[in-house]
């Protein structure tokens, strides 16, 4: 069945982003598209378009992951099943815009996110809100408040283990630290973000870590 070649060509690439090969991902999401074709299952189309703009969202090429993002939810808006798809959209899509710094868009497409997941109950999108919630925080200088927000999104994360989420969850609340200048306790955060980085072999996010490590261990 071409949907399942396509789906699994995108996890092909997912693996190849996670080890930091871009070029080799952008490859194998590409073939997914070609595999099912622009008149295939949006639903699909709508994933691998939204893994295409992840990879340019990574490289800080916004512009072009916005692009992509468009043909993304035009697609998976034709097939939102679960809304799974869509909710991740929304969420890349405010990913782009913060990155570009046009933060009413990056909180119009997380409020988005987030009404939905209201809807159709999803925790580990719920994770995700949370964090949103700490960067408006984090944006207003009310870092208590961030942190607050973080460690509930933590506490989601207990009781759903997702080990991507985890982490982002880590990296989040060793930054609230960080602002805090609270140096300790943020390098104890990286730490532990860079632990799952490095058993899940999740390559950018483990060069970001030692990055924040080493500036960290600079103040």
């Amino acid at each position: 069945k071409p949907e399942l070649e396509a789906y699994n060509l995108m996890l092909m690439g997912n693996v190849h982003r996670d080890s930091a090969n871009f070029d080799s991902a952008e490859y194998y999401y590409q073939r997914a598209v070609k595999t099912i074709g622009e008149q295939g299952d949006p639903y699909y189309l709508g994933k691998f378009y939204r893994a295409m703009a992840t990879i340019k969202v990574i490289l800080w090429h916004n512009e072009e992951a916005i692009e992509l993002l468009k043909k993304a939810e035009a697609y998976a808006i034709q097939k939102p099943r679960d809304y799974n798809v869509l909710m991740n959209i929304w969420e890349t899509y405010g990913m782009a815009y913060y990155q570009m710094l046009k933060l009413p868009e990056a909180k119009r497409y997380m409020n988005k996110l987030c009404n939905q997941e209201q809807v159709n109950i999803d925790l580990l999108m719920r994770v995700l809100c949370m964090l949103a919630k700490a960067d408006e925080f984090i944006n207003e200088g009310r870092y208590e408040n961030a942190l607050t927000a973080a460690l509930e999104a933590l506490q989601l994360t207990d009781v759903h283990r997702y080990p991507t989420y985890r982490l982002k969850v880590y990296m989040k609340i060793g930054r609230i630290y960080a602002q805090l200048s609270q140096y300790a306790l943020a390098s104890q955060y990286y730490f532990k973000g860079l632990k799952i980085a490095e058993d899940y072999k999740l390559r950018w996010e483990e060069a970001n870590l030692y990055s924040f490590m080493a500036w960290v261990s600079q103040e």
